[in-house]
């Protein structure tokens, strides 16, 4: 996730719209310089670490959530071409910096994005998902292909042996109903991992 300091004018937004002086500010982007730091960090720590009131951790929080909402969408590629272009679409979603999610990414017949549907939410360590509930997220969408994607919330996205299993019987479930898996992506802390690149089914 790119450096706040390397955005023009970026803390004297930052000051503004959160009533900080420049000094704060500058020690803020310092020691958490992305809109990922920021949003992971609870607001207790965020007090704690800053030294600011809780009232500017709660500005802190909302503008951070401000600039994912108004910054994500323009970077999110139309079609899937590499798994890059899944990094690139979901890294900046909130909600996986909490638990695991596993979303379908639902694909036309020339790989252009259809959908993409949040089927399961689960723990800090696990999310339950069928392949049923997958393939009926890719029909209901009329996808000829998709890709499915889940988030590591401990930041690494080395495939368990789990993952590989399940990825091998969605495939062949595909298969069955005439869809096709083009890939299977685990995010991690900015870093992602292919099963399809790595050979895994």
């Amino acid at each position: 996730m790119r450096n706040l300091n390397e955005i023009p004018g970026i803390r004297s937004i930052f000051a503004t719209a959160i009533g900080m002086d420049s000094d704060k500010v500058a020690e803020l982007l310092r020691l958490l310089p992305t809109l990922g730091d920021l949003e992971r960090i609870p607001v207790d720590q965020l007090k704690r670490i800053v030294r600011v009131s809780h009232e500017e951790a709660q500005r802190i929080k909302a503008l951070c959530h401000l600039c994912i909402e108004l910054w994500a969408p323009s970077c999110a590629p139309e079609y899937f071409r590499s798994p890059e272009d899944v990094f690139q679409l979901l890294k900046n979603q909130p909600p996986f910096w909490n638990k695991e999610h596993f979303i379908v990414v639902v694909l036309d017949i020339k790989n252009k994005i259809l959908a993409k549907d949040i089927i399961s939410i689960g723990t800090l360590h696990s999310t339950l998902v069928h392949p049923r509930e997958i393939l009926q997220a890719v029909l209901r969408h009329n996808g000829a292909s998709f890709v499915c994607v889940h988030n590591h919330p401990s930041g690494d996205p080395t495939p368990s042996s789990e993952d590989i299993e399940f990825t091998q019987r969605l495939a062949e479930g595909a298969q069955l109903v005439g869809v096709e898996l083009l890939d299977h992506v685990i995010l991690g802390d900015n870093k992602f991992v292919s099963l399809k690149e790595q050979g895994l089914f």
